[in-house]
C-alpha cells in the first residue's frame, strides 16, 4: 500500500504482521446498575479547562490503567474459580441499555443450565471489562457543545498567529522527557509584529485535520490494526488539536503518535521502531511526541468507540427478528455496512459531541434505512420500553437525524486545497522555506520568460 502526503510523495506501507490481536475496548454503560457490573473507573489525573461543557456528578475517586489492572488481577486471584452448570447450556448475549444518555455496550452474557443461571461480562484476552461509560472521563470531560469546538479551534490558532507576528515562526519547542513546551527561538532580523508569512485560517487547519485522519484510517488498514485502535486514535487526534494549532505541532507527527499510543492503550503492541519502519518515517519523532500528546489528553486514555455498540445493538437486533438464516446474513450485511458509516463518522466533529451509543444507532438507523432489514423506529420503541427511558422515542430519531446530518455535510479535502494549506503550514514552521520557494518561483518565471523571447524571435526571423 503507498500512503501520499500532501507534497505528493508516495511512502510505500508493507503489511507487518503483528501478531494476534487483542482488543481491550471497554463496554459502555447504562443509567441504572446492572448485575456483574463493578470495579475501578479509569479515569485521568489532571483536570483541563472545559469552557462550555454541562456540569457532571463527580466520579469516584479514578485510578490509573496500571493501578486498575493490578486490582482486578489481585481480585481475580483471590476469587474463587466460577464454572458454569453442569449439563447442556445456552448461552444468549444482551447490549448494554443503548440509551440517549449512555454510550457504548457492555455484553452481558447469561449461561443457563440444570445448576441456575450466572451472568458473565464479556471477556477480551480472559479479562472482563468493566468500565462503565456514565461515570468514565470521556463523557465528563471530552463530549462538548459546537460552539465549544469553535471557541477551541478559534483559540488555538489565534494563539498561533499572535506566536508567528512575534517570532517570526511557530515552530514551539517540545521537551521529549516531560513534554515540556517552550517558546521558538526568534527568526534572524525578524521584525516583532509584522511577517511575511501568512497563518493559516481556521478553515484551513480543518482542511488539515480531515487530511491526517483519513491519513490514521489509511495507517491502520495497511497494519490490519481492529477498528478500536483506528477509533481511539482518531480521537486521540481530535482531542489533541483542542488544545493546539496545526501550525505549533505538525499534523503528520500527531498522527503517528496517536497511532502509537493507541495501540499501547488498546494492548496491541508495535514498537515505535516498527511502525516508523512500516511508513518509512523516523521513529524518534513518534517518542519525541509522545508526552505532550498523553499530557494534552490528560491523560484521558480510555476511549468509547461506536463500534462495540454496534456489535450489542446488531446482537438485540437478531432477537428482536427471531427469524432463519436469511435474517442472520441481512444481519450481518447491516453490520458491515454500519462500520463504514461509523469510519465516515469519524472524520466529522461527531465523536466530540454525541455518546458512541447514539452514533451507533445513527449509523445503523441510515445503514438500515438502505438495507431495510427490520422496522427501526419499532426497535427502538422495545430498546426504549425495555429500559424505561424520560425521553422519547420521537426526540432520539431526532438526534440520528442531527448526527446523519452533520455527516451528509463532511466535505474531504482536495488536492489543490490541501497542497495550498500544507505550503501555507510550511511556511509557518520553517519561514526560511518562504523565501527558498519564492527564489525557485523568480526562477521558474524568469526560464519561462526566456523561452518566449526566444520562441518570439524565431517567429519574426
Amino acid at each position: 500500500m503507498v500512503v501520499k502526503t500532501p507534497d505528493g510523495q508516495a511512502h510505500p506501507v508493507p503489511v507487518i504482521s503483528t501478531g494476534p490481536v487483542q482488543s481491550s475496548e471497554p463496554g459502555s454503560s447504562c443509567s441504572s446498575p446492572c448485575p456483574g457490573r463493578s470495579g475501578p473507573h479509569h479515569s485521568g489525573s489532571i483536570t483541563p479547562d472545559r469552557e462550555g461543557s454541562a456540569p457532571q456528578p463527580a466520579p469516584p475517586k479514578p485510578l490509573d490503567g496500571r493501578t486498575a489492572a493490578a486490582a482486578a488481577a489481585a481480585a481475580r486471584r483471590r476469587a474463587p474459580p466460577r464454572r458454569p452448570p453442569a449439563g447442556l447450556h445456552s448461552i444468549t448475549a444482551s447490549p448494554s441499555h443503548p440509551l440517549p444518555s449512555g454510550g457504548g455496550h457492555l455484553a452481558v452474557f447469561t449461561s443457563r443450565g440444570e445448576g441456575g443461571s450466572i451472568r458473565l461480562l464479556r471477556a477480551e484476552g480472559g479479562a472482563a471489562k468493566m468500565s462503565d461509560f456514565q461515570t468514565s472521563t470521556h463523557r465528563e470531560r471530552w463530549i462538548f457543545q459546537p460552539q465549544d469546538l469553535v471557541n477551541k479551534w478559534t483559540t488555538a490558532n489565534r494563539r498561533s498567529a499572535e506566536i508567528l507576528a512575534q517570532y517570526g515562526t511557530t515552530r514551539l519547542k517540545v521537551d521529549p522527557v516531560d513534554g515540556s513546551i517552550s517558546n521558538p527561538e526568534p527568526v534572524p532580523d525578524h521584525v516583532v509584529g509584522s511577517s511575511s508569512v501568512k497563518p493559516l485560517s481556521c478553515e484551513e487547519e480543518q482542511v488539515m485535520r480531515i487530511f491526517y485522519e483519513q491519513k490514521i484510517q489509511e495507517v491502520c488498514r495497511a497494519f490490519k490494526f481492529p477498528h478500536k485502535i483506528q477509533a481511539t486514535a482518531i480521537i486521540y487526534f481530535k482531542r489533541f488539536y483542542l488544545q493546539w494549532s496545526v501550525m505549533e505541532h505538525h499534523p503528520k507527527h500527531i498522527m503517528l503518535t496517536c497511532v502509537y499510543a493507541s495501540c499501547k492503550v488498546e494492548e496491541n503492541h508495535v514498537s515505535a521502531e516498527e511502525l516508523g519502519k512500516g511508513i518509512q518515517q523516523d521513529h524518534q519523532i513518534i517518542l519525541n511526541n509522545e508526552m505532550i500528546v498523553l499530557k494534552s489528553l490528560d491523560f484521558d486514555l480510555i476511549v468509547y468507540a461506536p463500534y462495540r455498540s454496534i456489535e450489542g445493538f446488531i446482537d438485540d437486533m437478531d432477537d428482536f427478528c427471531r427469524a432463519g438464516n436469511g435474517a442472520h446474513q441481512r444481519l450481518k450485511d447491516l453490520h458491515q455496512t454500519a462500520n463504514s458509516e461509523v469510519d465516515t463518522m469519524m472524520l466529522t466533529d461527531a465523536p466530540l459531541l454525541y455518546t458512541p451509543g447514539q452514533l451507533a444507532l445513527a449509523a445503523l438507523y441510515k445503514s438500515n434505512s438502505a438495507l431495510s432489514v427490520l422496522d427501526f423506529e419499532r426497535y427502538l420503541e422495545s430498546v426504549f420500553s425495555r429500559q424505561h427511558f424520560d425521553c422519547p422515542v420521537e426526540q432520539f430519531i431526532q438526534i440520528i437525524s442531527s448526527i446523519n446530518h452533520l455527516v451528509s455535510q463532511l466535505q474531504l479535502p482536495g488536492t489543490k486545497e490541501m497542497r495550498h494549506a500544507d505550503r501555507k503550514l510550511k511556511h509557518c514552521l520553517d519561514p526560511s522555506s518562504s523565501s527558498h520557494d519564492d527564489h525557485k518561483k523568480k526562477e521558474k518565471k524568469s526560464k519561462h520568460k526566456s523561452k518566449r523571447t526566444a520562441s518570439d524571435a524565431q517567429l519574426n526571423s
